[in-house]
């Protein structure tokens, strides 16, 4: 750790949200490239970053676990990405395509990124390739 630093704040999240807690300089050119095209191909994308915990903080404003997520997330420096694949089941395409020849209307609630929810939304056939 350097020069001694107790602790490191660990943050994980989604890369838009994490990319204005960060040190800039800590942030690679190829940053938004690089998580827009993980996304793109329907995975679903973590920024990992971290942040070293000098002494004088400590005695000043006590233990990180005690510090407000924004206090911890302050000026914190990028890790790097982790990327998962969650494959959609084979048959989703013709469940949706005969949910709609049966007159009802799809739609998919997802908590995902917009360009994943976007992937897999083409997948199953609920927008077509061009959306």
């Amino acid at each position: 750790s350097p020069s001694g630093s107790p602790f490191v704040c660990l943050v994980k999240g989604s890369a838009e949200a994490l990319q204005n807690f960060m040190d800039p300089a800590s942030l690679p050119e190829n940053f938004t490239k690089v998580h827009t095209s993980m996304a793109e191909r329907g995975m679903r994308v973590l920024a990992l970053a971290y942040r070293w915990v000098s002494k004088e903080e400590v005695q000043k404003d006590g233990h990180p676990s005690e510090w407000s997520r924004g206090r911890v997330e302050r000026g914190v420096h990028f890790a790097g990405f982790i990327a998962f694949t969650c494959r959609v089941r084979g048959d989703s395409d013709t469940v949706v395509k005969a949910l709609r020849e049966s007159g009802h209307k799809c739609m998919m609630v997802t908590g995902d990124a917009p360009l994943t929810a976007l992937h897999v939304a083409r997948q199953v056939t609920i927008c077509s390739k061009e959306t």
